[in-house]
């Protein structure tokens, strides 16, 4: 057209938007609305388990709703990468400065065609997402599984404190009322009545912290799962877990989740590369036109071509090669620190199983013998008092140390099962 003429374009797109702007806000108000929560009070099972207290983990985790929102986004994302491009609608209408007000009006279509399977591998790239998520999430899980069943170990190690502690305060004042019975027969000093008080004190003041981290370990795992506990809540005995030789443990290293989500991101960086191969080739553009000029009517077809001249995408082209060394790289990486992770963690529990043993089945039954040795040459008149406190020290010692010996074997057993990427309960 001449450049006397004057113009008035109005692209249909903006048309459309105009019309149906109402209607996409009164969309986004739904959709910004906050759903309603329905969810009854949670009823507690007693005692409570493991996979109770894992699926309350699972329910209130706000990790695990951020994967499922991920997840579905990059299905959206790779639905939106596979399809073409909307189609351009140009409409365009003038008039000439005449006297007699010649008009002119122009209708377009251009649609551009992809090439070379440019979508269909841009589609690809995005889905080859999903199992990296998978994969992540799998990761949360067995770190939510293994950071309850840690907080439900120190919960049911806190509670055996509080008994072996109570049981100590109870031998404490037997000792006191042996004291007693030997001072009322003139056969023991005054000063033996205030050492055995003072002990009594001491192990009613150990007892007293030992319920005060019961109470902060219970409110710790509550946290935890996302509902409160009751104070009197019992833990349900977790089921004895099965010896795992090294070379089975090891065997564990291709399935787990966080070589597994390498390997899912080494295939996003090939399918990434393959994508900007496909956007360095010529795609086309494809449009019919109308045009009518008074009482002229002209159609016509229009193509195109992109010609790779000054660009082709070639730097995309070598970043992506680069980003897939990369994750190459990356996925040898976690290869290497998971087996070494494996091995650490077996180790570690095979050492923890062997203390606990040897404390259950020598140290503990001597402290026992011990105490009862001394508390029956004392009450005969043989001995002293110092050495039945002695003895019933050393068993309260004891039997605290086989309790986080135990607990230490049960944490060890979680760590184990956390480097396998293993759960143990549904």
């Amino acid at each position: 057209m001449s450049p006397r003429h004057s113009w008035r374009a109005a692209p249909i797109g903006l048309l459309v938007l105009a019309a149906s702007g109402p209607a996409v806000e009164a969309v986004s108000r739904d959709q910004a609305a906050p759903a309603v929560s329905t969810t009854s009070p949670a009823e507690y099972p007693d005692p409570v388990s493991e996979a109770w207290l894992i699926a309350q983990a699972r329910k209130h985790s706000p990790r695990l709703d951020a994967i499922s929102a991920q997840t579905e986004r990059i299905a959206a994302l790779a639905r939106q990468a596979g399809r073409w491009d909307d189609p351009e609608v140009v409409v365009e209408l003038g008039q000439y400065r005449t006297p007699d007000h010649e008009q002119r009006g122009r209708l377009g279509i251009n649609q551009r065609i992809p090439l070379f399977g440019s979508k269909a591998r841009a589609h690809d790239a995005v889905a080859a997402l999903g199992p990296a998520a998978a994969a992540q999430r799998r990761e949360v899980e067995a770190t939510l599984v293994a950071d309850v069943r840690h907080a439900a170990a120190n919960l049911d190690a806190a509670g055996r404190r509080v008994r072996l502690l109570a049981e100590s305060a109870d031998l404490a004042r037997r000792v006191l009322g042996l004291v007693e019975s030997r001072l009322a027969a003139n056969q023991a000093q005054e000063m033996d009545r205030v050492r055995a008080q003072v002990d009594v004190a001491e192990a009613a003041a150990a007892a007293d912290r030992a319920q005060q981290d019961h109470t902060a370990a219970l409110a710790f795992l509550s946290r935890l799962v996302g509902v409160s506990l009751p104070a009197g809540t019992t833990l349900a005995p977790a089921p004895a877990p099965m010896a795992i030789p090294l070379s089975e443990a090891l065997s564990a290293v291709e399935r787990h989740p966080s070589v597994a989500r390498a390997t899912a991101l080494a295939a996003v960086a090939a399918a990434e590369h393959a994508g900007a191969r496909a956007d360095g080739r010529p795609d086309i553009t494809v449009g019919v036109f109308g045009e009518r000029d008074d009482d002229v009517t002209e159609v016509g077809v229009v193509a195109g071509v992109t010609v790779p001249l000054w660009n082709g995408n070639r730097h995309a082209i070598d970043a992506a090669a680069a980003a897939v060394r990369i994750a190459r790289a990356d996925m040898a990486e976690q290869h290497r620190l998971v087996t070494g992770g494996i091995e650490q963690a077996w180790r570690a529990h095979d050492q923890a199983v062997r203390a606990e043993r040897t404390m259950r089945q020598q140290l503990l039954p001597a402290a026992e013998l011990s105490l009862k040795l001394a508390e029956a040459a004392y009450g005969a008149g043989g001995g002293d008092l110092a050495t039945v406190l002695d003895a019933r020290r050393t068993l309260a010692r004891l039997a605290l140390d086989a309790a986080t010996a135990t607990t230490a074997a049960v944490t060890a057993r979680i760590d184990l099962d956390l480097a396998l990427a293993t759960e143990t309960t549904p």
